[in-house]
C-alpha cells in the first residue's frame, strides 16, 4: 500500500490502469474508508481507456485516510488503494525566523535601564481652579454659548463630573457639546432659544468630598413679526401723503390720497423782509361706503329676480288605495333542519304603498 505524506494546501494526483479497456460495461468508482466520495468542486475523476486518475486541488487534515479505487463489471471486481496522510498547517508562528536579531534584541532589552517607578500623586478633594465663565450680558435667540472651567486634580480615576440645569440633572441633545479633559470642562450650545434660561452647574465628586461652580445665562427672544421700521428714510418716502413744491414762482401743495379728516381749510403764506401774504382755500372730502350693499346693475338684478319668483309646477303624486294587506307571495312549506344550520323565510304582501301598514313575526 502506498502512502502518501502531504501538508494542507497541497495538490495530489492518484493514478492507476485498469482492464478490459474496451468493456462498457466497466464501471469505476473512489472511496475514502469504505465511503463512497461524493462529488466536490476540490475533487477531479477522469477515466479514459483504461488510464483512471483522482486529482485533489487543495488538501485539508480532513481529508486524511485510505482511499481505494474499484473496478467492477458483470464478471467481478478488482480493487487498489493507498493511504494518505495531511499535516495541518501552523496558525500561529511562534518561533523566530531570524535568531540572530532576536537575541540582539533580547540583549538590548536587558542593558537598558529599568524604568523608575512613579509615586502616585496623593489624592485630594475636588476644587475648581477656574469658575464656570460664559458670554456676559443677555443672549439673543439663535447664538452660539461656550461656558468653560478647570478643576482639579485632574488624574483621579475615582472623580466624577455632572451638569445640572436649575439644580436638575441636564438633558443632553444634539445642540449640546460637552468636553472633559484633564481638568478642563467645556458646554457648547448650539442655536441657544429663551427654554434654556437659567443656572447651569458644575459639579465634581471624589472620595475626599465634592465642589460645584454656577454661571446664570438668559436668553431673549427675537421678534416673530417685525413691526418697527428697518429704514425710518424709506419709511418717511412710503408714509407721506403731502408732497410740496417750491419752482421760482410756482408753489404747489399735492396730496396723493385724500381721506375725510384731510377736510378742512389749507393755508400757503409767504414771507420775507418787506412784509408777507397768506392765499387759503376750503378742502371737503366726502367718505366713501366701505360696504356696498346696493346693485351696480339693476337689469341683471331684476332678471334675477324674476327667475326666483318664478313657480315651478309640482309634481303629481298619485293617489295611494288603501286596501286591507294580503299576502300575495306566502311563507314557503315547513323546514327541517339540524341543529346549527341557517334557514331564509320570505313572503311578499299588498299593499306596497302603504305607509301606516305594520308587520310583525
Amino acid at each position: 500500500m502506498t502512502q502518501f505524506q502531504l501538508t494542507a494546501r497541497q495538490t495530489c494526483h492518484l493514478e492507476c490502469h485498469v482492464r478490459p479497456t474496451d468493456d462498457p460495461s466497466l464501471n469505476v468508482q473512489w472511496y475514502k474508508d469504505g465511503q463512497l466520495l461524493q462529488a466536490s468542486h476540490r475533487f477531479k475523476h477522469v477515466q479514459n481507456f483504461g488510464y483512471v486518475a483522482f486529482d485533489f486541488l487543495q488538501v485539508y487534515p480532513e481529508d486524511s485516510g485510505r482511499y481505494s479505487c474499484v473496478a467492477s463489471n458483470e464478471i467481478g471486481s478488482a480493487e487498489t488503494y493507498c493511504s494518505i496522510k495531511c499535516y495541518p498547517l501552523a496558525n500561529l508562528y511562534l518561533d523566530t525566523e531570524h535568531p540572530e536579531s532576536l537575541r540582539r534584541i533580547q540583549i538590548l532589552e536587558q542593558s537598558g535601564q529599568k524604568p523608575s517607578q512613579e509615586s502616585e500623586p496623593p489624592k485630594i478633594a475636588p476644587r475648581f481652579v477656574q469658575e464656570l465663565t460664559g458670554p456676559e450680558g443677555y443672549l439673543t435667540e439663535g447664538q452660539t454659548v461656550h461656558l468653560q472651567c478647570r478643576y482639579e486634580p485632574n488624574s483621579d480615576p475615582s472623580l466624577k463630573l455632572e451638569w445640572l440645569f436649575n439644580n436638575q440633572p441636564m438633558i443632553h441633545g444634539s445642540r449640546f457639546r460637552t468636553v472633559n479633559d484633564f481638568g478642563y470642562v467645556s458646554l457648547d450650545i448650539l442655536n441657544v432659544i429663551p427654554e434654556d434660561t437659567g443656572l447651569y452647574t458644575v459639579k465634581i465628586v471624589n472620595d475626599l468630598g465634592e465642589a460645584a461652580t454656577n454661571f446664570d445665562m438668559e436668553c431673549r427672544s427675537i421678534k416673530s413679526l417685525y413691526l418697527d421700521p428697518q429704514n425710518e428714510q424709506s419709511l418717511r418716502q412710503i408714509r407721506s401723503r403731502f408732497q410740496t413744491k417750491f419752482d421760482f414762482d410756482t408753489v404747489s401743495l399735492k396730496i396723493l390720497t385724500t381721506y375725510p379728516e384731510d377736510s378742512g381749510v389749507y393755508s400757503c403764506k409767504a414771507t420775507n423782509n418787506a412784509g408777507e401774504c397768506a392765499v387759503s382755500c376750503l378742502i371737503k372730502c366726502k367718505a366713501t361706503r366701505s360696504i356696498l350693499s346696493e346693485t351696480q346693475n339693476e337689469e341683471s338684478l331684476h332678471r334675477i329676480h324674476d327667475l326666483e319668483n318664478r313657480t315651478r309646477p309640482k309634481p303629481v303624486e298619485p293617489e295611494i288605495e288603501i286596501c286591507p294587506p294580503k299576502f300575495i307571495v306566502p311563507l314557503g312549506p315547513n323546514f327541517t333542519l339540524n341543529e346549527g344550520e341557517s334557514v331564509h323565510l320570505e313572503c311578499n304582501l299588498v299593499p306596497k304603498n302603504d305607509p301606516n301598514i305594520s308587520i310583525q313575526w
